[in-house]
């Protein structure tokens, strides 16, 4: 066929005569007007007439011959033009005048007219009929489907094939061959049963895998086997499903060697295939297992048994069917009865389909458009009496219909990619650039690039089913066998594939477009064939089987002969040296020497003015690029990743039209250096910035003006590993903010201390890949949390790291998309400190990684509710941490059978690895703890400032610092380490406790010297025992699911149950229940309430509509009550029965009684610790004067989230062992219980968002007061009627938000000369520090100020002499006053050992 590139080619012509360029070229050279308009006026004069010659070529001979003449002479011209074009520009990029172009322009239109002219004679000789252009229809574009959406009438196919395997699980293994003619659907099939729910859960693992004709089947089962290899190591005991696509009997080997020794009863092969030898062939076959990776004779090769052989014929759809598809794709969403004038054609074209879906689809793609019923006449006809070819099916009728209606670009497209064979995985973006390179596309409208053009036409062709999604990688798309006919018919002479020795034939000297399908076969004679093409365009490389092609031989061979050429592919090619005559192709726009052993290019490269495309990709050999880079002024794509480039060349910048640049390299010296990144402001895609230890100042780095690039989705930023200067790296990578587009983000080797604020910055609200690496000084990871779409986290090599705690996660609801999280090589890690809130802080995470953590010690994550595989590996502190848990205490992760400890290439699971570790030891450990324990870990209230902490704190709200022994040796360098309901800081000093967001301690006794209300809760259970009191109260138990596979390990005495039935059976000495989940659940049964020995822990999670206890309370004996998300609950006792609490001792409610409005505390009197949170119509409490005695018992109490608490008892709280409060979130609370200053037990209270309190009680506060929070309290005002100087025991003290009565802080004696750490944040007002009142703090360590943006200077007598740590954050007008010996205020704290400004530590004493 010919035609359709001449059609493209004329259309082409007379876009470039009327460009802007050309017609400023041809006017600075006063080219006559006459010569332009002839040349159009001829070009039109052919137009006119190609359809005609298009539709009579098939039964005239010279009008097809007049065709192909046509099409070469219109490539001449467009090469003639091009030259001229070319001339013109190098004058431009040497700066030199056009000189006298004239002469040869003019002589090189007097040719174009002579050819055209005789062609037009010809077209009047051969009685070619006119038409004019506006005879020509234009056809709107096809509207996507989604293809998921129309799979119609395979239901019983799939059903069949599932139950061919699932009825031989008896079986070693299944083989299924699906055979089907093209265009059937058989890839569709498979896939229906590959990505079957059933079918995932049948079989352990599962491939898919395409078998191009040239490829084996052999390889790919190796391949295969490879890929299982990595995800476990024994494989005979794995189930596996695997998919060859595609198969052709030229893909089958003699013999299959097999990869598999043995596999594990049920595996399954399925196979498709429209060649009808291969299912005869793979019948009779001898399997073979040849051992991964060896090369052993098949004389040596040991003989396995033969599969279980299944053969399954499919049938083509019935018409009704295929009217469904039809429908989808011809009238979307609308019904068809809407157009009942065209129901009867359509229902004739889908059987005139003959039960194809890819042909039914294909013409409904075609008339989605198209409503009139002319037009569909018009498909029928064409249907019923097309003769394109004697066997024409209906898929290519489909096909070759819809190609007739295209646009005249995108048939130029089409029939270009008849270069690559069928099957071939194309990449859209690398098949755009080789359109724009070889100008088939259109010219783009204004503000739209070429390459969106370029997109638009690629999904243009898809949508209308001429490209196919891979089945093996999504990104990549693949042409049908049949579409690859059509494109290599519609593209006659001007493609060509150089496949095998058969394919060489006579050279004509009309073919264009080369591609060489397999080099290896050819090398012999290929060149010799080559060198004939005179007018070849495009030299494009598809196999990966190099040349061995030196220099020389490509300079003699392609550059001295092919000067029209305007693609270049030698990827692979033995290449080590590009000759200089290179820039004798003027023409050529994209080259690629990717995978190549190339040391430099040539200068002469520069001097291809027109190159669009330049791929060096994994040229590891290559150390520069030429120095005059600049001049390539229309180069737009620059990859050069894999290098090892030393520098860029200067003057980059000149580089306006730069698209895309995959790395730059920056350098020392000036127009090297990152600033020339400056004026790349349309840079798409990815882009590694490298080498940044040689960015000298933050100047520099902030005039790379990465934030005004809004259209890279990528950024790698990459320091040398030999980095000395550690701030300037800190200064630099503050100032390489990128735009908030960013999808993707690497750091390495970055070696500054602390990461700038914009990193984990929610505004980056597209960033979803995250990568932190070899990052050696930085001791605390960022807040990364508050990433809204952040999904893949992976943190490596940062060995100063020790401690990933809540700086991490942030406060409000963090990695909410997180979904793969992985650690690796962490040396130096040895606590992760969870922060326990709703749903857990990796509500999403899929997968979690801990690779090479030699030192971590345990603490995972107790919740991680939607994770598939926790793969712990290298990590033995960590596997011991586990077993030991798990072993000595009988505590399981909810999640343990997710587990996998690697080890090389073995897998072992989280209960095999316990028979091995910990079966002896576990029948020891199931004794409950004591209550002389319990009692022993609430009286470690230390002197310091150790504090309770209520249980249900959130680390949005949590300021407790949690002392550990291990502080000190930690760091000796104070830290800050947050503290209030916002970002506390309360900081770690030299010697004092580690300031840590950690809640739900598992043994608070033991590892923390602190009261915690969870850990005191904890201590009252038996050590199998676990609560996550706040969250869903994570107590580890066995349930019924699960009993089975631990009871060798060790027993529990507890038990956790979802399902009523179970209620009603349940064990003897049972000591601790968790009922969740049971939505139908109205009331406890009375079995629980009669248990012997009695319930004394009750868990009650998630029970909708549980309404209240069987007899109308909870056990009596019951100790420890937890309730949570049971709204219908009634939860005060029957007056008869208040009784029934008589010996509870720890009671938490969330998000539960909606009836509860008002709680006598009378009904406590042995209550230690009380949590309510989230109660909704809560009021009130009270404490009837009968019971003062009887309250001494309680120790810490927590409201949060109560936004109807109103008040307290009269008279105050009557609980003298009191030791800890704490108020959240309480938005009407007005007033704090009276008489607190008699609570002389209490040592911390914690006011959080209270905003209608007002004030203190009268009395003021406790004397033994150690630590003080009162953070948003916006109605508080600050002031001596706190009575703060009456704390001698105050040690700690923060203030944030509110107080907007402070100008100056603090007023003379306001604070008590004992305090040792202070924090103030967000006093809006704060102008000035007073030296009144901090002159008699001497024992004054810690200083932290944030947030005070009117905050002028420091008193001017300076601060006080025993301060060891000062942190100031976010003061701007101070911040320039205390720059390290050059601030105007930097005197007043030089003394001071230990200064931190906005994270950064810039002053520091050995």
């Amino acid at each position: 066929m010919a035609g359709s590139w001449a059609e493209g080619a004329i259309q082409a012509l007379l876009e470039r005569l009327s460009s802007s360029e050309l017609i400023d070229l041809f006017q600075r050279q006063m080219v006559k007007d006459g010569f332009v308009e002839k040349v159009k006026t001829t070009l039109l004069s052919l137009d006119a007439v190609l359809n005609d010659a298009q539709e009579k070529q098939g039964n005239n001979p010279s009008v097809e011959e007049w065709l192909y003449g046509v099409t070469d002479t219109l490539y001449v011209i467009d090469d003639a033009l091009d030259m001229i074009s070319t001339g013109a520009l190098l004058s431009k990029v040497t700066r030199n005048r056009d000189g006298n172009l004239r002469w040869e322009i003019e002589s090189s239109m007097e040719s174009v007219n002579e050819m055209i002219d005789f062609y037009a004679k010809q077209s009047n000789e051969l009685g070619l009929i006119g038409r004019t252009q506006y005879d020509k229809k234009q056809f709107p574009t096809a509207s996507s489907v989604d293809e998921a959406e129309v799979v119609f009438g395979r239901e019983s196919d799939k059903e069949a094939i599932i139950d061919l395997f699932m009825g031989a699980s008896d079986e070693p293994l299944s083989l299924i061959v699906i055979v089907a003619k093209d265009g059937i659907g058989k890839t569709t099939l498979a896939r229906l049963v590959y990505d079957e729910d059933r079918v995932s859960k049948h079989f352990d693992l599962k491939a898919w895998a395409w078998v191009p004709a040239e490829g084996r089947v052999g390889m790919a089962c190796s391949s295969i086997f490879m890929s299982f290899s990595l995800e476990c190591s024994d494989l005979e005991e794995q189930r596996f499903l695997i998919v060859l696509d595609d198969v052709s009997s030229k893909s089958l080997d003699r013999y299959l060697e097999f990869p598999f020794r043995a596999a594990a009863k049920g595996s399954c092969i399925i196979v498709t295939t429209s060649d009808q030898a291969v299912e005869s062939i793979m019948r009779t076959y001898t399997y073979f297992y040849r051992p991964p990776g060896t090369g052993t004779y098949k004389e040596f090769l040991q003989p396995v048994p033969s599969p279980r052989f299944n053969t399954y014929d499919m049938n083509r759809l019935s018409d009704e069917e295929c009217w469904s598809i039809f429908t989808k794709y011809a009238f979307g969403d609308e019904n068809s009865s809407s157009y009942p004038e065209l129901e009867d054609i359509g229902r004739q074209i889908v059987k005139v389909c003959g039960g194809l879906p890819l042909a039914v689809r294909t013409i409904g793609t075609f008339l989605r458009s198209k409503l009139q019923v002319e037009e569909w006449v018009a498909v029928l006809d064409r249907q019923k009496h097309f003769h394109f070819t004697n066997e024409m099916s209906g898929i290519g009728l489909a096909l070759r219909l819809s190609y007739d209606n295209l646009p005249v670009h995108l048939k130029r497209c089409f029939a270009y990619c008849s270069i690559f064979p069928p099957g071939y995985e194309l990449e859209k973006e690398k098949l755009v650039l080789l359109w724009m390179a070889e100008g088939l596309l259109p010219q783009p409208e204004e503000n739209k690039r070429i390459e969106e053009v370029g997109d638009d036409c690629f999904n243009e062709l898809l949508c209308r089913s001429f490209f196919q999604q891979s089945s093996g990688n999504k990104l990549h798309f693949v042409m049908h066998s049949l579409t690859d006919d059509l494109a290599r018919a519609v593209s006659g002479r001007s493609c060509f594939r150089l496949e095998d020795d058969d394919s060489l034939g006579t050279p004509t000297i009309s073919i264009r477009y080369l591609s060489i399908c397999k080099s290896n076969s050819l090398e012999s004679k290929a060149f010799e064939y080559i060198r004939k093409l005179r007018r070849l365009r495009t030299y494009l490389t598809l196999d990966y089987t190099s040349w061995d092609l030196h220099g020389y031989e490509l300079g003699s061979n392609i550059f001295s002969r092919f000067s029209f050429l305007r693609v270049l592919s030698v990827s692979h090619y033995e290449l080590t040296k590009l000759p200089a005559s290179i820039s004798d192709l003027k023409h050529l726009r994209y080259i690629d020497l990717s995978y190549t052993q190339i040391k430099s290019l040539p200068e002469s490269v520069c001097f291809l003015p027109n190159l669009q495309t330049l791929i060096l990709s994994n040229c590891d050999s290559l150390t520069e690029l030429p120095q005059n880079m600049g001049r390539l002024i229309n180069l737009r794509h620059l990859r050069i990743s894999g290098t090892n480039l030393k520098e860029m060349p200067k003057k980059m910048s000149r580089l306006e039209s730069l698209q895309t640049l995959s790395n730059f390299v920056v350098g020392k010296e000036s127009g090297s250096t990152v600033t020339e990144l400056r004026e790349f402001l349309n840079l798409h895609g990815a882009l590694c910035i490298s080498k940044l230890q040689n960015v000298t100042s933050a100047k520099d780095a902030a005039e790379a003006n990465l934030v005004e690039k809004p259209h890279l989705d990528e950024l790698v930023l990459e320091w040398g590993d030999d980095t000395v200067d550690l701030e300037n790296d800190g200064d630099v990578l503050k100032q390489l903010v990128p735009h908030t587009n960013l999808k993707k983000l690497s750091i390495s080797f970055y070696s500054g201390t602390r990461f700038p604020h914009w990193l984990g910055d929610f505004s980056f609200s597209n960033l979803f890949f995250l990568r932190l690496s070899s990052c050696k000084n930085c001791i605390d990871l960022p807040l990364l949390g508050q990433l809204p779409s952040l999904k893949v986290l992976i943190i490596e090599s940062m060995n100063a790291v020790k401690k990933v705690g809540p700086e991490f996660c942030g406060m409000d609801k963090p990695f909410q998309s997180l979904e793969t999280l992985t650690f690796d090589r962490m040396l130096e890690w040895e606590k992760w400190i969870a922060l326990e809130v709703a749903g857990g802080e990796f509500p999403c995470l899929r997968e979690l990684c801990i690779r090479r953590c030699p030192k971590l010690r345990g603490n995972l994550p107790k919740q991680l509710p939607s994770v598939v595989k926790v793969e712990i590996s290298e990590s033995q502190e960590l596997l011991t941490a586990l077993m030991t848990e798990a072993s000595l205490h009988k505590r399981l992760l909810d999640y343990h059978d997710k587990i996998l400890f690697m080890t090389g290439n073995k897998v072992t699971s989280f209960l095999k690895q316990m028979t091995v570790t910990a079966y002896e030891g576990a029948a020891e450990s199931s004794d409950p703890m004591t209550e002389g324990a319990i009692e022993s870990s609430l009286s470690i209230i230390a002197t310091d400032s150790s504090l309770p902490m209520t249980q249900g704190a959130t680390a949005e709200e949590c300021s407790l610092p949690i002392t550990e022994d291990t502080a000190a040796t930690e760091s000796s360098v104070p830290m800050t380490q947050g503290a209030t309901a916002a970002e506390s800081s309360l900081p770690m000093t030299q010697g004092t406790a580690m300031v840590e967001y950690s809640l739900a301690m598992t043994q608070a006794a033991t590892e923390s010297s602190l009261p915690m209300t969870q850990g005191a809760a904890e201590s009252s259970l038996p050590t199998t025992q676990t609560p996550n009191i706040r969250n869903e109260a994570d107590v580890p138990i066995k349930t019924q699911s699960n009993q089975d596979s631990l009871q060798d390990l060790f027993s529990f005495k507890s038990l956790k149950v979802s399902e009523i039935s179970q209620l009603r059976k349940l064990p003897m000495g049972l000591h601790s229940l968790k009922i969740e989940g049971c939505d139908a659940l109205e009331f406890i049964p009375e079995q629980v309430m009669v248990c012997n020995p009695p319930i004394q822990h009750l868990y009650i999670i998630s029970c909708c509509s549980l309404k209240f206890f069987s007899g109308g309370s909870p056990p009596t004996a019951l100790k420890f009550l937890y309730i949570q998300n049971c709204k219908k609950l009634k939860f005060l006792p029957l007056a008869e029965k208040t009784h029934h609490y008589a010996l509870l001792e720890h009671l938490c409610i969330g998000s539960s009684c909606d009836s509860l409005v008002f709680l006598p505390l009378d009904l406590f009197p042995k209550l230690k610790i009380l949590s309510i949170w989230d109660c909704a119509n809560l009021e009130s409490f009270s404490t009837p004067g009968r019971i003062q005695k009887d309250l001494t018992s309680l120790e810490a109490l927590e409201i949060r989230d109560c936004p109807n608490l109103l008040s307290f008892p009269k008279g105050g709280l009557l609980t003298p062992n009191l030791k800890s409060i704490w108020f959240s979130n309480c938005k009407n609370l007005k007033e704090l219980p009276d008489q607190l200053h008699t609570l002389s037990s209490l040592r911390s209270m914690f006011i959080n968002n209270c905003p209608e309190l007002l004030s203190f009680p009268e009395g003021g506060l406790p004397s033994n007061l150690s630590l003080l929070c009162i953070t948003f309290c916006d109605k508080m005002m600050l002031g001596m009627e706190w009575g703060l100087n009456r704390l001698d025991y105050l040690s700690r003290l923060e203030i944030e938000g509110a107080c907007k009565n402070v100008v100056s802080f603090p007023e003379a004696k306001l604070l008590p000369r004992n305090l040792n750490s202070l924090r103030i944040s967000g006093l809006l007002n704060l102008k000035y520090l007073n030296y009144r009142g901090l002159q008699h703090l001497t024992a004054l360590k810690i200083l932290e100020i944030s947030c005070c943006n009117k905050l002028q200077s420091l008193p001017e007598e300076g601060l006080p002499a025993s301060l060891s740590f000062l942190c100031i954050k976010e003061c701007s007008l101070l911040k320039p006053k205390l720059q390290d010996k050059t601030g105007k205020d930097w005197s007043k704290i030089a003394h001071i050992s230990c200064i931190e400004i906005d994270e950064e530590v810039s002053h520091e004493e050995v």
